[in-house]
């Protein structure tokens, strides 16, 4: 919910069980666990030109174990993301197909073992990159994942 003057309801969390009111959590409401028909998708921006994009490079099998044992210690708060080495790399190819200069972002998504069940996430966002691309030319942004 957005602070200031609003035409919505809100819930009056004063004097009732804390258990009972919402804790901003939004599940099923975000990018990472909402599954029906999007009206913008999460990354959407516009632009001064367009893009096309290939995948340039990845990896032939990817083992997600190291990845679960993350979330587990990131979610107890006994490591942060920081500390871990990034494993996997992904690189794609942007061609910048308009007339002008312009930025994009290349953001890199990942969908987990088990998505949209018992509280999995449809998606992760693992990495982004913006890249400059002249007007006509194509250059590679790299990703990493942990």
């Amino acid at each position: 919910m957005r602070p200031g003057p609003s035409s919505f309801a809100r819930p009056d969390c004063t004097n009732q069980d804390p258990s009972q009111c919402p804790r901003g959590t939004n599940q099923g409401r975000t990018y990472r666990f909402y599954a029906g028909k999007l009206v913008v998708p999460f990354g959407f921006g516009l632009s001064y030109s367009s893009f096309s994009y290939a995948v340039a490079s990845q990896p032939s099998a990817v083992s997600l174990a190291h990845l679960q044992e993350l979330v587990v210690r990131i979610a107890t708060l006994q490591e942060t993301a920081s500390r871990w080495q990034s494993s996997v790399q992904y690189s794609a190819n942007m061609t910048n197909t308009g007339s002008r200069d312009a930025d994009d972002v290349v953001l890199g998504l990942l969908t987990p073992p088990g998505a949209c069940q018992n509280g999995v996430p449809l998606k992760l966002l693992f990495g982004f990159e913006r890249v400059r691309v002249k007007a006509g030319e194509t250059v590679t942004a790299w990703l990493y994942r942990p």
